[in-house]
This record gives structure tokens, sequence and C-alpha cells, in this order.
């Protein structure tokens, strides 16, 4: 390892801290899950992934297959998770900051077989 590697390394831990910091931050300060959410899923992911560089720095070929393979499988996982939760939320009614016009007050705008779906609304199953 060259002598800049130790700070390169020291210097993404520090960025995937801060990122993974302002992601908490976003979790307390954001006004629904949904925002909630947005603000977890992409630091978490974010900050990981510089960890994982921070990881591949070191040179040691063991560790950098395993720091792929969990970069990887956060990469395809992480986007996956939070969309499902968010869909979840959206069919139970959880209400939004700010809402759009495709709700009402009764909850999300459904429509029936023979219509064809618009922007907005939940797909029928």
């Amino acid at each position: 390892m060259t002598v800049i590697g130790p700070y390169l390394a020291d210097a993404l831990v520090v960025l995937g801290v801060v990122v993974v910091s302002l992601g908490v931050y976003g979790l307390v300060r954001m006004p629904d899950i949904y925002l909630q959410l947005h603000a977890a899923s992409k630091s978490v992911l974010l900050g990981v992934i510089a960890f994982a560089l921070a990881s591949i720095v070191t040179g040691e070929s063991g560790i950098i297959f395993r720091v792929l393979l969990i970069a990887v499988l956060l990469l395809l996982t992480t986007p996956v998770a939070a969309h499902s939760i968010a869909r979840a939320a959206y069919r139970s009614g959880e209400p939004r900051f700010g809402g759009d016009a495709s709700e009402t007050q009764d909850g999300p705008k459904t429509w029936n077989a023979e219509q064809k779906p618009s922007s907005g609304g939940v797909a029928p199953d």
C-alpha cells in the first residue's frame, strides 16, 4: 500500500460517517414516512459504499472480495426494500406531506377493471 492509502481510507470512512449521519438527521427531520424512507435508504446505501471503498483501499484480496459482494448485495436489495416499504405504506393509506391531486380524504385513488389507469392512484393487483 502506498503512502496515501491510509489517508484515503480515513477520508472515505469520514465521508461514510458524514453521509450516514445526514441520513439519521433526515429520518428525524422529515415529516412523513416516504421522505424518511428516502433519507434512510439513500444515505445508508451511499455511506456503506464509502465504507466499502475504504476497505478496498487496504489491498487484501479476501477483504476486497467480501466487500464487493456486500456492496453488490446492498445495491440490489436496498432500493427493492425501500420500494416495498413505501408501497405498503401507500396501500395502508399513510398520508403524505402535502399530498397531490390524485388523493382524496378517503385515501388513495383507485379504479375498476374497465378503466385505464391514469397518472397517480394504485394499480389493481
